[in-house]
């Protein structure tokens, strides 16, 4: 068996999407290689907690090397990158290494150097980008980019619009495959019978991932009864803007705003749900690169989905799995929340399918998408 390593400089420390999509990855895929994570240094008391919020029993063997990632501007972000990087090139090679998978730019960028000062390593690298840096980033010039990428020996992007847009920009020839991301299937539930209609939507509150837009919309909802929304995620301050709008347009007993919970509770608020909400707005990152983890998650929990439509959501989810609306569209929004209110019988289809389509998304069978990979290398 070939010795893998999943190589990526985040924060431990803190709970974050992010950092829930790479220990979901490295626990399934250490079940199917052999699999060491290369961290950045972090506190074991602050990462175990960070485990017992996700329900994370089994984490990856995890070795920590180099700086944390520096956060007091770019020079600070770019030095300790790249002393980072340098630390996890020594120990790649020193423990023999023989694949690498990283979502890591960073330390693609370096390798680039490495290639340029004539430098060689025997590990393969398989990538999985999760956006297009020249198109998503001021930071990254196209060039570098294009630099980083020809070190990569196998391409894993999580959508087929990142694909089509490093094969355009970049007339890439090496192998790839489309890896959405995943879910780890909850106990099933019954789908509610509850009579006042329960909305959730779960997530981080920037901007593309469409909040305001719902929020928005309910403002004006001549419907103010009968119905509930809550809103799980969020920061603290973020909560505190949102809950003072709710309380203006009278709505603060129609929105609930729960913060961000861990696994047990989140789940308890999904089983109260009738209908799940994934409002993301047109940006290039949200229309084309992402693959959320709520999808996946609210499939799992067999709920009926009300989403954007976007190509990265169409990538996944059909008429047969969700109603959609045209993004950042308050009326056609409210439209499509109505039909579903209303369409109690449909809701269930929906939900009993959705529940048996996630089964395909497992980080099980993901992690075994990902292991396949290894006959396209050399």
């Amino acid at each position: 068996m070939k010795r893998w390593a999943f190589v990526y400089q985040n924060d431990l420390n803190e709970v974050s999407a992010n950092l829930k999509q790479c220990l979901w990855t490295t626990q399934a895929l250490a079940q199917q290689v052999d699999l060491t994570w290369l961290t950045a240094p972090f506190d074991p008391q602050k990462h175990q907690n960070v485990l017992a919020r996700l329900g994370i029993s089994s984490p990856p063997p995890q070795v920590s090397v180099g700086p944390e990632l520096g956060h007091n501007g770019l020079l600070s972000e770019f030095t300790s990158r790249w002393a980072w990087s340098k630390a996890a090139l020594s120990w790649l090679q020193a423990q023999n290494t023989e694949v690498v998978y990283t979502r890591d730019f960073g330390f693609l960028v370096f390798l680039a150097v490495q290639k340029i000062l004539g430098k060689r390593w025997s590990f393969q690298v398989i990538y999985e980008p999760h956006k297009v840096y020249h198109r998503a980033s001021d930071k990254v010039p196209r060039w570098v980019e294009g630099k980083a990428l020809q070190v990569v020996d196998v391409f894993a992007p999580i959508t087929e619009g990142i694909w089509t847009d490093l094969e355009h920009d970049f007339r890439i020839k090496k192998p790839h495959h489309i890896v959405p991301d995943g879910v780890n299937l909850p106990p099933e539930t019954p789908y509610p019978k509850s009579d006042e209609f329960q909305m959730i939507y779960t997530g981080s509150f920037q901007s593309w991932k469409g909040l305001d837009t719902v929020l928005n919309a309910l403002k004006g909802w001549k419907n103010k009864e009968g119905w509930k929304l809550t809103v799980c995620g969020g920061k603290p301050e973020e909560i505190a803007l949102y809950e003072a709008q709710m309380k203006e347009a009278g709505l603060n007993d129609r929105v609930r705003f729960a913060g961000f919970l861990d696994e047990e509770a989140l789940r308890a608020d999904v089983a109260r749900a009738h209908l799940a909400l994934l409002p993301n707005n047109r940006e290039r990152i949200s229309a084309r690169y992402t693959s959320p983890l709520k999808l996946f998650e609210y499939l799992g929990s067999g709920l009926p989905i009300l989403a954007s439509d976007l190509p990265s959501i169409r990538e996944v989810l059909s008429e047969d799995h969700a109603w959609f609306f045209q993004p950042e569209d308050e009326g056609d929004f409210l439209k499509q929340v109505e039909f579903a209110w209303k369409d109690a019988s449909r809701r269930k289809a929906l939900s009993k399918g959705n529940r048996l389509y996630a089964q395909k998304f497992t980080w099980t069978e993901r992690a075994k998408r990902i292991a396949s990979i290894v006959p396209d290398l050399r």
